[in-house]
């Protein structure tokens, strides 16, 4: 198997089931409760799913196009100010796994092979930040999981692909 044929399998399964339990582990979250810290200097529940997006976005970015600048994240705008309820924050999720769909689509080997110049992550070649943008959504799903039993909310499973 190639780095892109791993590559696109993984970021696949990504878009199709980790971030499926994701988005439908955030809409459990009533919006009195996207404020949710679990102490001062945590994210917010709306801060953590705005990270996570926005994390994607970005390494993806770099990946496909060999650098990410600050003023990228433009191309693809969140003002968590707005987001006064899950489901706009799963509606933006639907933006972001669109950009990647389309840029997987189109990446190809140098892609992931080319040295990222990346003003909000870390450089690194574009395998790499792929391989990044699953590590960072799975950690955060678990972290996802943690804040609802803290707001005492059932959490999903974190295998719950239905």
């Amino acid at each position: 198997m190639t780095k892109l044929e791993y590559v696109r399998t993984q970021t696949t399964h990504l878009l199709d089931r980790v971030l499926k339990v994701f988005d439908k582990a955030f809409l459990l979250i009533p919006p009195e409760r996207l404020d949710f810290r679990p102490t001062p200097v945590s994210m917010s529940a709306r801060e953590l799913g705005g990270h996570v997006y926005q994390a994607i976005y970005v390494l993806t970015r770099a990946a496909a196009t060999g650098e990410c600048r600050r003023a990228d994240l433009e191309d693809l705008p969140l003002d968590l100010k707005k987001i006064e309820r899950a489901e706009d924050l799963v509606a933006y999720g639907r933006q972001v796994k669109e950009y990647v769909r389309g840029a997987l689509a189109n990446m190809t080997e140098a892609d992931l092979a080319r040295l990222t110049r990346n003003e909000l992550g870390p450089s690194a070649p574009g395998f790499v930040s792929m391989s990044m943008a699953y590590e960072e959504t799975l950690h955060h799903r678990g972290q996802l999981m943690l804040y609802l039993r803290m707001m005492g909310i059932e959490p999903l499973r974190p295998y719950d692909y239905r």
